[in-house]
């Protein structure tokens, strides 16, 4: 079964529209799970996410904004899977990490940078790191 969502908070047959009428959410679902492109907006139309998936997983380029536009997150996946490069950035668009997965594992280093934009150098990520959402990081 095909069906379009609408937002993420009820998932239900049609696009998907903010009380203001502004379009919250696109995407479809095949058996139950997220399948092909997906994108959701934030209720000023700004893009929040934008991802394909297979059969529920992450697959290819995804990406996520703030409320204000600014791209917070950048990655690939293969099913799921972090692989290459992997990027998040702050609420005011100033990399802050930046690393490399191959199937899920850490491959390389973990470069993050400081408030002044200095690089910490030869920081080694524990699997498993998770860093601030979109409402924590820091403006810079």
């Amino acid at each position: 079964m095909r069906a379009i969502i609408t937002p993420a908070i009820a998932w239900a047959s049609g696009p998907g529209w903010h009380a203001k009428g502004q379009l919250s959410a696109h995407g479809a679902f095949d058996d139950g799970h997220e399948n092909g492109q997906h994108r959701i907006w934030h209720p000023n139309g700004q893009p929040k996410s934008a991802g394909n998936f297979i059969l529920g997983k992450k697959n290819g380029r995804h990406r996520t904004w703030n409320k204000e536009g600014v791209l917070l997150r950048e990655g690939r996946f293969a099913r799921g899977v972090p692989t290459g490069t992997q990027r998040r950035w702050d609420a005011n668009g100033v990399l802050w990490e930046q690393v490399t997965d191959e199937g899920g594992t850490l491959a390389g280093q973990l470069h993050q940078w400081e408030d002044q934009g200095q690089r910490v150098v030869g920081v080694k990520s524990p699997r498993g790191r998770e860093g601030p959402d979109e409402n924590s990081l820091p403006a810079r």
